[in-house]
C-alpha cells in the first residue's frame, strides 16, 4: 500500500511539472495517423511484455517456488534488479531518447554498459557487507553463490537492453515481439519439455542456468535483428533527425 501511495504521489507531481514546463498539453480530437502508429508500436511492445511475464510466471517462478532455498533466490534477484541494474535502466532511457533524435553511435552505449559491469566487479567485495550488515540476511553465503552464478548472465541482459531500446526508439517493436516468441516459446519451451522428460532436475543451479542462457539467446537475436534491420533503422533515423547530421550506426 505504501508503494502504491508513493507512486501515485510521484506520478501526480510529475504530471504537474510536465504541464508547467509545456511538455504535457491537453488537446481535444485525435490524430488518427499518430494513433495508428502508436497502436501498432504498442501492440507488439505490449504483446512482448505479456508473453515474457506469462512464461516467467508459468515456468521460472513455478520452478523457483518448488525448490528449497527459494527465499534466498528472491533476495538475490531483488538485489540484482533493485541495485545492479538501475544504471542499465538509465542507459536504456538515454538510448530511447538519443536515437529518436538521430544520434546513432551505438558503440558508445555499449561502452557505458561495459563501464557499469566493471563497477559491478569492483563492488563484489561489498556485497557480503551489504547482506550481513544492511539487509541482515540469514544465509549470506548462499545468496552470494547465487549472485556469482547469475550476475554474469545479466551482462548479456544489459547489452540486450541497448539493442532493444533502439527498437523501441525507432518504432520497430515487432522485432522485440519476435525475439520474445523465439526465447519464450522456442528456447524455454524446449528446455521445459526436456525437464518434464527427465533430462534435468529442478534445482536453483538449473533454474539460474536456464534463465541465464535465455538472456544469452535474447542478446544473440537482438544483435542479429539489429544488423538485419540496420538499413531500415538508419533510414528512419535520417527521416526523424532534427539535430544536425546523422552519424553512422
Amino acid at each position: 500500500m505504501t508503494n502504491i501511495t508513493c507512486n501515485l504521489i510521484m506520478a501526480t507531481v510529475s504530471l504537474i511539472l510536465l504541464y508547467k514546463i509545456g511538455l504535457l498539453q491537453f488537446k481535444f480530437g485525435f490524430d488518427w495517423d499518430v494513433m495508428k502508429k502508436w497502436g501498432r508500436v504498442g501492440l507488439f511492445s505490449g504483446s512482448q511484455i505479456v508473453l515474457d511475464n506469462i512464461i516467467y510466471m508459468l515456468i521460472v517462478m513455478k520452478m523457483v517456488n518448488e525448490v528449497s532455498s527459494a527465499g534466498v533466490y528472491w533476495l538475490a534477484n531483488n538485489f540484482i534488479w533493485g541495485w545492479l541494474l538501475i544504471p542499465i535502466m538509465v542507459i536504456a532511457e538515454i538510448v530511447k531518447r538519443d536515437y529518436v533524435k538521430g544520434y546513432s553511435r551505438i558503440y558508445n552505449y555499449i561502452l557505458f554498459v561495459i563501464f557499469v559491469v566493471l563497477l559491478w566487479i569492483i563492488s563484489v567485495p561489498l556485497w557480503k557487507i551489504m547482506f550481513d550488515n544492511v539487509i541482515h540476511a540469514q544465509d549470506t553465503q548462499t545468496i552470494l553463490n547465487i549472485l556469482y552464478l547469475a550476475v554474469p548472465f545479466y551482462v548479456a541482459y544489459a547489452l540486450a537492453v541497448v539493442f532493444d531500446s533502439v527498437f523501441v526508439s525507432v518504432g520497430k517493436t515487432k522485432y522485440l515481439f519476435l525475439i520474445s516468441i523465439i526465447v519464450n516459446i522456442g528456447y524455454y519451451g524446449i528446455v521445459y519439455l526436456l525437464f518434464l522428460s527427465g533430462w534435468f532436475t529442478a534445482s536453483l543451479h538449473f533454474i539460474i542456468m536456464m534463465f541465464g542462457f535465455g538472456m544469452v539467446v535474447h542478446l544473440l537475436f537482438s544483435v542479429l535483428f539489429f544488423f538485419v534491420s540496420k538499413k531500415k533503422i538508419s533510414t528512419n533515423l535520417k527521416t526523424n533527425s532534427q539535430h544536425g547530421p546523422r552519424r553512422s550506426v
